[in-house]
């Protein structure tokens, strides 16, 4: 059912977007000129709801690229259980909501910090904001998360170690 509502926006918003670049140049004069304004005039349009979320998706992937690590202290952690201490959160400025989560692994014995890592949460534009189909607010054109699951399971077969919940 929400897939048939974005496809109805869509094509009205097609449909604005298409009337209001033909309003807008109709003063010109026809030929080369006005066909090419008009097309850059209506892919300006139509992505205009989404601009947001476009720039956000990008500088999401930069933070993404250079700010998801993994930090731990190598000598300690081999052959250790390691308990989940916090995840504290921020908000980072961004031209959409970005959420960081530090997450923080400690010696289940000891409580010495071993493990710290990265990860981001976005939300969408204002667009996914409004609509919010199923109640989520996540990005319609990205994907709204990133870690590090990957590596920390490379971690945890190098360097033998356990994760605990409590």
């Amino acid at each position: 059912m929400s897939g048939i509502i974005l496809i109805l926006i869509l094509a009205t918003w097609f449909y604005v977007a298409k009337k209001l670049s033909r309003y807008f140049l109709n003063s010109m004069n026809r030929g080369k000129k006005q066909q090419f304004s008009q097309v850059v005039l209506f892919v300006f349009i139509f992505i205009l709801p989404v601009l947001d979320e476009i720039i956000g998706g990008l500088q999401f992937w930069g933070l993404c690229r250079h700010e998801a690590k993994i930090t731990y202290i190598s000598l300690s952690i081999n052959d250790k259980e390691v308990l989940w201490k916090e995840r504290i959160k921020k908000t980072i400025k961004s031209t959409i909501l970005i959420e960081e989560s530090v997450v923080q692994w400690v010696d289940n014995k000891t409580k010495e910090k071993l493990l710290e890592y990265q990860e981001y949460d976005a939300y969408g534009g204002w667009l996914s904001r409004v609509i919010a189909f199923n109640g989520l607010e996540h990005p319609y054109i990205f994907d709204g998360s990133c870690g590090v699951k990957k590596e920390l399971d490379i971690l945890k077969k190098q360097k033998n170690f356990n994760l605990v919940f409590k």
